[in-house]
């Protein structure tokens, strides 16, 4: 007999993976989130999302890009 999976689990590791944009090098804006520790308050984008019903997942990339791509290089940040 085969155990079955939970299905919401499949769509919720999905949506998670899938609301995350992909990037290959550091962009201005996220080594920008990374000097200031993830911390919302005061970013320019707390106050671009502030009134929408999406928020900023500038923190998920951030730490995606410190997984993949190691600290950031001001140097070679390039606009967005």
């Amino acid at each position: 007999m085969t155990q079955q999976k939970n299905p919401n689990q499949a769509k919720k590791i999905y949506r998670s993976n899938y609301n995350i944009p992909h990037y290959e090098h550091w962009t201005i804006s996220a080594i920008d989130c990374f000097k200031r520790g993830c911390v919302c308050q005061g970013c320019f984008y707390d106050d671009f999302f502030r009134f929408k019903p999406d928020k900023c997942k500038m923190k998920q990339v951030v730490i995606e890009l410190v997984r993949t791509l190691g600290l950031p290089d001001e140097s070679q940040a390039k606009a967005e």
